[in-house]
Order: C-alpha cells, then sequence, then structure tokens
C-alpha cells in the first residue's frame, strides 16, 4: 500500500487522518503528493494512527519482465508476494509449494500480456 492509498483504503479524508495523528493538514498533504524532504517521522506516526506496519522491502524480479518495477502491474505484486513468503519461509513459515504455484501462475500471466509501451 501507498501513502496516498491510505485515506481510501480506511474511508478518512487526509484532514480526519491528520487529526487522528495530532498534525498540521499541510504536513500530511506534502506526504500525499509526494513532495520530498519532510521529516520521516510523519510516515511513522501516519503507520501507527491506522495501525499499519511500515515497510520498505526491495525484492528480484523473478520474472525478469519489464513490469516488474511497476506498482501498477501485476509482474510488481507477483514479485513482492514471492519475496514475502521467502521471508516468511526464512522465519520458519512453512509455504509448502505456494511460491512454486505463484512462480508458474505469474509466468503464464505475464507470457499472455502485451509488451509494455
Amino acid at each position: 500500500m501507498k501513502i496516498q492509498d491510505i485515506p481510501t483504503y480506511f474511508g478518512h479524508s487526509q484532514k480526519m487522518l491528520a487529526e487522528m495523528m495530532g498534525k498540521d493538514l499541510s504536513l500530511l498533504n506534502k506526504y500525499f503528493t509526494g513532495k520530498k524532504g519532510i521529516e520521516s517521522k510523519v510516515k511513522r506516526d501516519l503507520a501507527n494512527a491506522c495501525d499499519l506496519q511500515l515497510e520498505e522491502v526491495f525484492f528480484p524480479d523473478c520474472f525478469d519482465h519489464p513490469e516488474g518495477e511497476d506498482h501498477k502491474n501485476a509482474a510488481y505484486w507477483l514479485n513482492l508476494a514471492l519475496e514475502g513468503l521467502r521471508e516468511a519461509k526464512n522465519k520458519g513459515a512453512e509455504t509448502n509449494d505456494i511460491e512454486k504455484i505463484i512462480l508458474a501462475y505469474g509466468e503464464t500471466l505475464l507470457s499472455e500480456l502485451p509488451e509494455p509501451e
């Protein structure tokens, strides 16, 4: 979930979220509009106010697909799902064949999608 998605996800306005955090709306608005150079504590406070975990994940493009880095496309989310499963497995979770299923599904799905322009 991107920071811009939080108001819609929770059904709250930016103003309401700012009030929940005890922050000024203008400060929070800078984050929702993607402006840089703002104190990073605001992201943590927003995540805490909404009971979300704040995590930044770097992951490989398992499918070597041109859309693997575009969060608007399936390849990105399938790659992220695989990374999450692998990390869970490293921490002791039983993932069985879920990784293989996602890889097979992803390879089939992505091979059927038209190439991005």
